[in-house]
């Protein structure tokens, strides 16, 4: 994978692997964890530990302060035993689309990352807003206690080509089949004597993807290629 340009690898873990009743060292699924990690880093790929966890465990975080309390603990633990990995080489990812509103979830997110801090001074953090890790939550996030960390979001615009097939979302999504991007023109424009316009689309910022990819607006240059006219807002 390094070969072929890739320097990172996210391994997504549901928090399931470390209910062991025993040492983490012992326990036969962090065991296994364990040593894809040490196969990513020999590969000179950096690694995320992304807790990745279903539904109901995101739920709970939303409504139970138990579980939340648990939830801070179990990083605190994760953080204390990855602590000897190499500290450019491996990150700790809070939680992924955390499903949890905005400002429930910013407490949340700073008492785990002073947590991991306690535990690895070193590491590299990596945190997201509220919800969906969506781009226009991003201004709802407080800053972060901390000077060493990244923030992540997510963006699958267009959701018609990036989710087609999909069984959860919008239940249109299942019958989405072979959506091309870009869009081509549609018969029913086509059949039109007179060019649609488009009154407002939207497209929070032009974007730059952490991986290097150019900055693009999909809005903008959707509008573009299908030749119709429209607003643009931000």
């Amino acid at each position: 994978m390094h070969a072929i340009g890739f320097d990172h690898v996210r391994l997504s873990i549901d928090s399931v692997i470390f209910q062991c009743d025993g040492p983490w060292n012992q326990c036969e699924h962090v065991q296994l964890l364990d040593e894809v990690i040490a196969k990513t880093l020999a590969q000179d790929l950096a690694v995320i530990i992304d807790i990745h966890p279903a539904g109901d465990y995101k739920r709970q975080l939303s409504s139970s302060d138990g579980a939340l309390e648990k939830f801070t603990l179990l990083w605190r633990r994760i953080a204390g035993y990855y602590a000897n990995q190499n500290h450019e080489m491996a990150f700790f990812e809070v939680l992924n689309e955390p499903e949890v509103a905005v400002y429930r979830w910013s407490g949340i997110q700073l008492g785990v990352v002073e947590a991991i801090r306690q535990a690895a001074p070193q590491h590299t953090i990596i945190v997201t807003c509220g919800e969906y890790s969506n781009p226009d939550d991003l201004v709802r996030m407080p800053e972060v206690a901390d000077t060493n960390y990244i923030v992540n979001f997510h963006y699958y615009q267009p959701h018609i080509f990036t989710h087609q097939g999909a069984s959860w979302g919008e239940a249109y999504w299942a019958t989405l089949q072979q959506v091309p991007f870009p869009a081509r023109r549609t018969k029913w424009q086509l059949q039109l004597q007179s060019k649609p316009v488009i009154g407002q689309a939207g497209s929070s910022h032009n974007m730059a993807w952490t991986t290097g990819m150019p900055t693009t607006s999909p809005a903008k240059s959707d509008l573009s290629r299908s030749g119709l006219n429209g607003g643009l807002c931000r």
